[in-house]
């Protein structure tokens, strides 16, 4: 039996059902490309900054020791990471990864028990090795039919990479992503900014389940300016990664992130 009901409930709690808009934070990046200097202590953070958004991704191993954090009304919707993947270890890391890697480190039914509210992947395309996007997909759809089992919503991150993409054709390749991820059973899929109010408009206008912006993509805009354009071309909001935490001034960009999301003075 499908419980409809209860994902439906589920994404009611970080998808605003007032405006039907979202603003959700990654807390997730420890797991994959260590700790930011400017993210010194996580529980600071959530605490600093949950006011400001509707969800917040964490990892599995960090939500009991977060949990304090997600009680409450009016506190943000827990979404837990159901993967691990070495895309985004730069110049900067250590070593860098000789080959994409994706490895699935919690299930549907793990992120129930922990209190989640939805679980997050990662689906990309563009792989050097087609083997390796089969493998991507078919996490994301075994995450999807799990989900649907135990009436959990699935929001996947759909990207595309590597040196297969490029500018020319990154909107067909996002186009793509997107579309892959909702036919495997995503039930909202987060999407790089693409450039442009239009091109963004067709991937929202294509998809029959809740678009999110991420706050990156094919362009030099920041994550205000993508924010406002995202939701321009009819994107329920922005999903928050490492690199916007990296601001200096990063409370100030949340809330105003928060008023263009919410329609709150946007101006």
């Amino acid at each position: 039996m499908a419980f409809k009901s209860g994902k439906i409930l589920r994404m009611n709690k970080f998808i605003d059902p007032e405006d039907n808009r979202s603003l959700i934070l990654k807390l997730d990046h420890g797991m994959m490309v260590g700790p930011i200097p400017s993210i010194p202590k996580l529980e600071q953070v959530i605490r600093d900054l949950k006011n400001y958004v509707d969800g917040i991704v964490i990892s599995p191993g960090q939500v009991n020791k977060l949990i304090e954090h997600f009680k409450g009304k009016g506190s943000p919707a827990l979404l837990v990471r159901a993967d691990w993947t070495n895309l985004f270890r730069n110049e900067h890391f250590p070593f860098k990864p000789q080959k994409i890697e994706v490895v699935t480190v919690a299930t549907a039914f793990d992120a129930l028990t922990l209190g989640a509210y939805a679980i997050v992947s990662f689906f990309f395309v563009g792989y050097d090795d087609d083997e390796d996007e089969a493998l991507n997909m078919n996490t994301i759809a075994s995450l999807a039919r799990e989900g649907e089992k135990l009436g959990i919503p699935l929001l996947v991150e759909a990207m595309p990479i590597g040196s297969r993409v490029t500018s020319t054709n990154y909107v067909e390749c996002a186009d793509l992503a997107m579309r892959m991820a909702i036919e495997a059973g995503a039930d909202a899929v987060a999407v790089p900014y693409t450039g442009s109010i239009e091109s963004f408009k067709q991937i929202v206008g294509a998809a029959k389940v809740p678009i999110f912006t991420l706050d990156f993509g094919n362009t030099k805009k920041d994550a205000i300016e993508i924010a406002y354009d995202a939701i321009e071309a009819g994107a329920v909001g922005m999903v928050i990664s490492f690199k916007t935490l990296q601001k200096p001034n990063l409370i100030t960009v949340l809330a105003k992130l928060r008023d263009i999301i919410h329609d709150k003075n946007r101006v």
